[in-house]
């Protein structure tokens, strides 16, 4: 009599391969270790990278924002109050007082015409990653007073010699040269600080010891060369504000800006213009500042924010997050192709495999700092793909199945690629290769059907011969 084989259920597919599985899961999970060893080694360089682009934004120009030009003009109001009074003896008096109120005027532009040309520096490669820019600005106008020179209830004198021209700028030290603007047709050097209790006091002014009550109506033109990063934003002061904003940028946004009238993107950049009246904003034409209303200035801006263009840094910590799918999507194709061709494979076959997969991302990782992305992440996928190619050839002893594999593999890789250059054709992409897998798994599980359970009336081999 023969000996039952006590470990021969575990040779029975519906037994041995789930239990194959479960090691196969075992085998991936083994893998979070190394994965998160590399997403610390990109993490860590990814904030040194962001240490390093912090501080040429310090030394290069921060945000950049600015409010005005405004007219400053101080005056003092005389106003004479005539009181009459009567004594006990019916006597009457008349009594005069005079009363001096000094009120410092602040006065918008009637028209603000705004250029700017922002420009990307050719300068070392954390520069354009920060998305610094070389602005070219040109801010022209005219102002007009006339309110103050209208009739008024009291004797009205104006202090001529005190009027200036006020000017925010958020980072003045990224102000390139001499800064001269142009005052009804005379050329004036702007002074350092803003000097208005209601702007930030970074910025400039310029005295103008030269206005008369000969005429209220000013033109002005104020050509600026600065230095900025991320963002460019100002302020529609003038009762009507017309703007235009071209840039070399191709990711430009206008998420901190009113929204443009007109907009043109292209591979050349992008170019924005703006016709924005009065209304649009909170805080009046002019105003005194004894009133004590604190007017935000900075509330309302046209202007764009500049995205960040990832770095290779950024785009291989999202490729990482990935790495773990990767490895089981890897594992779980090797093993349908042992279902389906009914060949156990040793599960040290498998351990290689997850190393490959692991390699290929410590190699990209390698390559990516010593060449473009793109060259470093085809070239290492090229690599795996020949090593794959092998391995499978040579495990199930055909060259068609190792084909077959590396195939799979390669819609593997390409979509790793999609995520890594964000496309957004990836989501399409994923779709067709999940409904490939689902093909791949209903053929491998119907593999673990028994035979037998397949005849249509389950009869014994020995009711059949009895039949016929």
């Amino acid at each position: 009599m023969l000996q039952k084989d006590p470990l021969a259920w575990f040779n029975q597919p519906l037994y041995s391969q789930p239990l194959k599985a479960v090691l196969v899961g075992l085998i991936a999970l083994l893998c979070i270790l190394p994965i998160k060893q590399l997403q610390d080694l990109i993490a860590k360089q990814f904030q040194q990278e962001q240490l390093t682009a912090d501080q040429f934004k310090q030394t290069w120009g921060k945000r950049q924002q600015l409010i005005g030009p405004l007219l400053v003009i101080p005056y003092t109001d005389h106003l004479t109050s005539v009181d009459t009074l009567t004594e006990g003896g019916g006597e009457s008096k008349v009594l005069s007082k005079d009363v001096y109120n000094d009120y410092t005027a602040v006065i918008l532009p009637t028209l603000l015409e705004v250029r700017a040309d922002l420009s990307e520096p050719f300068l070392d490669k954390n520069a354009l990653k920060t998305s610094a820019y070389k602005a070219n600005l040109s801010l022209s106008g005219r102002f007009d007073y006339a309110y103050l020179l209208g009739e008024s209830d009291a004797k009205r004198t104006i202090h001529w010699n005190q009027a200036y021209l006020a000017l925010s700028i958020s980072d003045t030290r990224a102000l390139l040269k001499p800064t001269a603007m142009q005052w009804n047709n005379e050329k004036l050097f702007l002074q350092p600080g803003s000097q208005l209790a209601q702007l930030p006091q970074t910025g400039v002014h310029l005295p103008l010891e030269k206005l008369d009550a000969k005429d209220s109506v000013h033109e002005f033109k104020i050509d600026l060369v600065l230095h900025g990063s991320e963002q460019f934003l100002v302020a529609p002061v003038g009762a009507t504000t017309t703007a235009r904003i071209s840039s070399s940028w191709e990711q430009a946004s206008f998420q901190h800006s009113l929204p443009p009238i007109k907009e043109e993107h292209n591979k050349l950049g992008f170019s924005a213009n703006w016709d924005i009246a009065n209304l649009a904003r909170s805080y009046p034409q002019n105003w005194r500042l004894e009133d004590k209303v604190n007017y935000d200035l900075s509330s309302v801006n046209l202007g764009v924010d500049l995205s960040e263009s990832p770095t290779t840094t950024s785009q291989l910590q999202n490729l990482l997050d990935y790495a773990l799918w990767a490895v089981l999507i890897s594992l779980g194709i090797l093993f349908c192709f042992e279902l389906i061709n009914r060949q156990p494979v040793n599960l040290l076959q498998y351990l290689l495999l997850s190393g490959w997969q692991l390699i290929f991302f410590a190699l990209l990782l390698s390559l990516s700092q010593q060449f473009p992305l793109k060259i470093a992440y085809w070239f290492t996928v090229i690599s795996c793909l020949l090593v794959i190619l092998i391995h499978s050839s040579l495990i199930f002893k055909s060259i068609f199945q190792g084909l077959l594999i590396t195939a799979l593999h390669s819609g593997l890789y390409y979509l790793l690629y999609l995520a890594l250059t964000a496309d957004s054709q990836l989501g399409l992409a994923a779709g067709i290769y999940a409904a490939a897998l689902s093909v791949l798994g209903l053929i491998s599980a119907w593999q673990l059907v028994p035979e037998r359970s397949l005849r249509p009336d389950n009869l014994s081999e020995q009711e059949e011969n009895t039949h016929i």
